[in-house]
């Protein structure tokens, strides 16, 4: 798919709600140049006191307006939207994915999307066909993990029995809700969940037993937040996974982030880094032609176009299940099974 076949000019006056912009907001304000019916009709911190106006600001530059909110009820009670769009703070997740499913709007939102077993449950319980909540899993669209995706569901490594993933970024000076375990959600479910989207989105397998630990030891001032962690998780059919996270990549790095894939099949191997997917089987050893899909947000417009692609609710649950697993796990020093939910 190439990038003019996303301008999704059938979503006439879309109107998006924005709640909380601690998130990846940018996925929504980056794709309006797609969508020129689009627009942001209302905003508002999560009831938080946050400051929005450097979000504001970037509104400005696309000479976008919008009204801001005091309350998130407010917004959605005012405003007739079609897409909300869920970015914090990241302990109150499911409460608004709960608040924008019962408006029926579309919803785009954060990662995890719970904090705690009691809420993904009850997050789980609730939301029901036909609504739509895609989690920001963005880097399934990045070009050399959707080139790698493509070519493992096409055969070309047979079946998968590893699969490692890497996630490292530099720590910097983040926001002082990056401290708490209790706004941040952790360096394992806050970071780690990308990494157990690629297991979850690769092998298609449920992650049965999860073993992990994680350390504050380098996080430069940064609270209770933890600087590095790794994991290794236990799939069905035998499949074995491992995941190392860090906030350790130096400042004098090229990129913010390093994220690398490796997975390991019967019949070959393919790798992810640097922005480039290879493959190495019996018929290449080599790079991948890149695929050129979407960014996010246009592609969860797209519907059924995207299909396997987009992340579902189904898939959030799943990755949530896990990361507070592995959490879990790294607190107490001990293997734990993975709940099904």
């Amino acid at each position: 798919m190439q990038q003019g076949e996303y301008t999704c000019r059938s979503h006439c006056d879309m109107k998006i709600g924005i709640i909380g912009v601690r998130g990846h907001t940018n996925y929504v304000v980056n794709a309006l140049g797609q969508l020129p019916d689009a627009t942001i009709a209302g905003a508002c911190d999560g009831d938080c006191g946050d400051d929005l106006s450097g979000f504001l600001a970037r509104l400005d530059e696309l000479e976008q307006a919008t009204t801001v909110y005091d309350e998130y009820a407010t917004l959605l009670a005012e405003e007739e939207l079609d897409v909300v769009c869920i970015a914090g703070p990241f302990e109150r997740t499911s409460e608004y994915i709960l608040a924008a499913a019962a408006t029926g709007a579309r919803i785009l939102t954060e990662k995890p999307v719970a904090n705690n077993y009691e809420d993904l449950r009850a997050l789980a319980a609730a939301i029901r066909a036909p609504a739509q909540v895609t989690p920001m899993m963005a880097l399934r669209f990045a070009p050399a993990f959707y080139t790698a995706w493509a070519a493992v569901k096409g055969g070309a490594v047979g079946d998968i029995r590893l699969i490692h993933a890497q996630k490292s970024y530099r720590m910097g000076e983040r926001p002082t809700f990056f401290h708490a375990r209790e706004t941040s959600t952790g360096l394992i479910p806050w970071v780690g969940s990308h990494a157990f989207d690629w297991i979850w989105w690769f092998t298609g397998s449920q992650a049965r037993r999860v073993y992990a630990s994680h350390s504050q030891v380098g996080n430069y001032g940064h609270g209770d937040l933890e600087a590095s962690a790794a994991c290794h998780v236990l799939l069905d059919n035998g499949i074995q996974a491992t995941v190392n996270l860090d906030f350790l990549r130096p400042a004098t790095a090229r990129s913010h982030g390093d994220d690398r894939l490796r997975v390991v099949g019967t019949d070959g191997i393919v790798e992810v880094r640097d922005d480039v997917a290879y493959l190495m089987n019996a018929d290449k050893d080599g790079e991948l032609e890149l695929l050129d899909p979407p960014p996010i947000f246009p592609a969860m417009l797209l519907g059924g176009a995207m299909e396997g692609a987009v992340p579902t609710f189904r898939d959030a649950v799943q990755v949530t299940a896990l990361a507070l697993a592995a959490r879990e796990s790294a607190d107490r020093r001990m293997p734990l099974e993975v709940p099904i939910i």
